[in-house]
């Protein structure tokens, strides 16, 4: 894999429309929250905006969001799973349409993790929702 080329508005991860979806490795830019899709849904409805990218794998019935590289090395929640170092996350590009999509695309300035508490809390509710 190539690393994603870099854009002065965009993440440094984020793949090209030419390239299609990428597999980005964790642990260097983000770590990966990876959810089943009915939780996550859930989930995006309690913290809307206040999210950061957000994608959706409809052959895997699954979302991931991006955090901070550890911050969430210490989450024990029913139905998450943290992605770290030595894992990889399938990235579609800005506006890509297939079974791989966002849910909330990056925005195209500023910081495009979500806040884990934010998320942590969120995912905490669903869980028990």
């Amino acid at each position: 894999m190539s690393e994603p080329a870099a854009h002065p508005a965009r993440p440094a991860w984020l793949p090209l429309p030419a390239a299609g979806v990428c597999a980005v490795p964790c642990g260097r830019y983000f770590d990966a929250v990876l959810v089943d899709a009915f939780d996550a849904v859930r989930a995006l409805a309690r913290i809307r905006h206040r999210s950061g990218p957000v994608i959706e794998d409809q052959i895997a019935d699954a979302v991931t969001w991006f955090v901070p590289v550890g911050a969430a090395d210490a989450w024990q929640l029913a139905g998450v799973r943290v992605l770290r170092r030595g894992h990889e996350v399938r990235v579609p590009p800005p506006g890509w349409q297939g079974a791989i999509r966002w849910l909330m695309e990056p925005p195209a300035v500023g910081d495009c993790l979500t806040r884990p508490a934010l998320l942590h809390i969120a995912l905490g509710e669903a869980g028990r929702g």
